[in-house]
C-alpha cells in the first residue's frame, strides 16, 4: 500500500466518523426533545465533540513521511472530495511512489 492510498483511507474513515457523529447528534437531539434525560445530553455532547475532532483531523491528520509537515488536502473544483494531493507541497515527495511500510527516504 502506498502512502497516497493510506492517506485516502484515513480520509474516508474520518468522513465516516463525521457522518456517524452527525447522525448520532441528530438522533439524540430529537430524542432529548421528547424525553429529557442527562444521558441523552451527554450523548449529544459526545457526538458534537466527535464531529469537531473528525472535522479538525480531516485537515491535519496526514504528515509527509520525509519532511514530517502537515499535508492539507485542499479540494479544487475539478476533483473529488476524496482526492488527496499526489505530491508533498513542502519537499516534493511523490506519495504514490513511496510504500507506507518502508522507512522514509
Amino acid at each position: 500500500m502506498t502512502v497516497h492510498e493510506q492517506f485516502r483511507q484515513r480520509r474516508v474513515k474520518l468522513l465516516k466518523g463525521i457522518a456517524a457523529s452527525f447522525v448520532l447528534f441528530a438522533a439524540a437531539s430529537s430524542l432529548a426533545n421528547k424525553h429529557p434525560s442527562p444521558i441523552l445530553v451527554a450523548l449529544i455532547l459526545l457526538a458534537f465533540a466527535g464531529f469537531g475532532v473528525c472535522t479538525i483531523l480531516i485537515n491535519f491528520a496526514c504528515k509527509c513521511p520525509r519532511c514530517r509537515k502537515c499535508i492539507i488536502a485542499i479540494n479544487t473544483p475539478d476533483t473529488s472530495f476524496l482526492s488527496f494531493p499526489r505530491y508533498c507541497g513542502h519537499c516534493g515527495l511523490d506519495f504514490e511512489s513511496v510504500d507506507a511500510d518502508t522507512p522514509p527516504i
